[in-house]
């Protein structure tokens, strides 16, 4: 029997699935209609057929299976009684996108929802960007949550809230604030020791930093640090970021690099460089990238890259990982270019088509890994020249569609679920 909470509560829920499966592939009306109707049997959960839709960002509905994102639209308070109610959830994702107002009290309660151990291959969420306030108290509750992502609207921080936040037992922290001052950022990198090797801050809103804020942020003991909505970063503000301990850094939201700035940054070991919004990179910049010693890099955002720029980047060495999942084409002299670098994984898997000639160029790159999950379909000869790489994995689409000529014209190659129409194509 549903209780007289939970029946308080449905007038101001929407249970909402995303329309993709864990595969990526589109889910039919019927089959969406079958996912929802077991998630809301699932939590006792019991709303009306108008409100059933497709509601969950795509940022949830490709991370976990329908069936295990809760989305609650127009909530935008909680009382303890109800949020009790929400914690019985048996899902991994919870997503309150209107919610404005969260006390203690309310906190304390919605935070039981990870007092159990997650799903199989589960990484919870809560999801509260639309709390853009936040008391001391209720940030010490939020605090004690034990999931893996909690993400914060958080407009602005204070030192002292922020103090309270960096002690988050969440391994992913995403905050929402878009101005950071000095002390405020110190505050931030105070963790405790137990929490310095895994947790993880993410700015989804922040898009500078003054050199002060940077330098602060230098302090940062932590996993990852990443900064999606950052802009610009001048030569002055690098110099305060690359003052961290090394681990992953992650400068999405940063559209132009100049030379000056990418010679800072490839001062630093990190262990990570992600640069995914930059979509344009010439020769100089990219020869100022290729000086860092670390070893994974990733330009996912660059869409084009010349013979020269390839050239220069492929100078990168000590290096083990170059992520260029943005490229929508590739020339046979790029393809070249980027076959003289002596690292050993080579991402592309933006390409949606490859000819004979790079596939020729290609194949002579030494790595270990090749990922061209992209590429479909393979006419004979491209798969032929492609053949003759001698990497040890070259990662193909799952179940691409080859005919027998082009499945043998690969050869040891030939994606694993590839079968051929003939046995002997084998």
């Amino acid at each position: 029997m549903r209780s007289p909470l939970l029946s308080a509560l449905l007038p101001l829920l929407v249970v909402s699935l995303g329309c993709l499966g864990a595969s990526g592939a589109p889910r039919t009306l019927g089959a969406y209609q079958a996912l929802s109707e077991r998630n809301l049997q699932r939590t006792e959960i019991s709303v009306p057929e108008s409100w059933r839709g497709p509601h969950a960002p795509q940022a949830l509905s490709t991370l976990y299976p329908p069936e295990e994102v809760l989305a609650l639209h127009g909530v935008e308070t909680l009382d303890p009684a109800q949020a009790s109610e929400l914690a019985r959830f048996q899902g991994r994702a919870i997503w309150l996108p209107d919610l404005s107002e969260l006390d203690p009290q309310t906190a304390r309660a919605l935070i039981e929802w990870s007092a159990e151990a997650p799903p199989p291959g589960g990484r919870s969420r809560l999801e509260l960007s639309g709390l853009d306030a936040l008391d001391l108290k209720t940030a010490e509750v939020l605090s004690q949550w034990k999931g893996f992502y909690l993400t914060l609207g958080v407009e602005s921080l204070d030192p002292p809230l922020a103090e309270a936040l960096a002690t988050s037992q969440a391994t992913v922290l995403i905050l929402g604030a878009s101005t950071l001052d000095p002390s405020t950022a110190a505050a931030l990198t105070h963790l405790p020791r137990e929490q310095t090797a895994l947790f993880q801050l993410q700015f989804s809103r922040l898009s500078a930093v003054t050199p002060e804020t940077a330098t602060a942020l230098g302090s940062w003991e932590g996993s990852i640090l990443s900064f999606s909505a950052l802009q610009t970063l001048d030569v002055a503000s690098a110099e305060g970021l690359i003052a961290t301990r090394g681990g992953p850094l992650h400068l999405g939201g940063l559209t132009e690099l100049s030379p000056e700035v990418a010679a800072v940054l490839a001062r630093r070991n990190y262990s990570e460089l992600h640069l995914d919004g930059v979509s344009q990179l010439d020769e100089e910049t990219a020869a100022a990238l290729a000086n860092w010693p670390g070893g994974f890099l990733s330009l996912d955002g660059l869409r084009h890259l010349d013979p020269d720029t390839a050239t220069a980047l492929a100078s990168w060495h000590r290096s083990r990982v170059l992520r260029l999942n943005g490229l929508l084409e590739l020339d046979p002299s790029t393809a070249a270019a980027l076959a003289t670098w002596d690292g050993e994984a080579l991402f592309l898997e933006g390409l949606t088509a490859l000819d004979e000639p790079t596939a020729r160029a290609l194949a002579r790159w030494e790595g270990r890994s090749l990922y061209l999950r992209g590429v479909e379909p393979f006419d004979e000869p491209t798969a032929r020249a492609l053949s003759a790489w001698r990497g040890k994995s070259l990662y193909l689409k799952p179940w691409i569609e080859l005919d027998d000529a082009v499945g043998a014209a690969l050869g040891r190659h030939v994606p694993p679920e590839w079968t051929p129409s003939r046995p002997e194509a084998r």
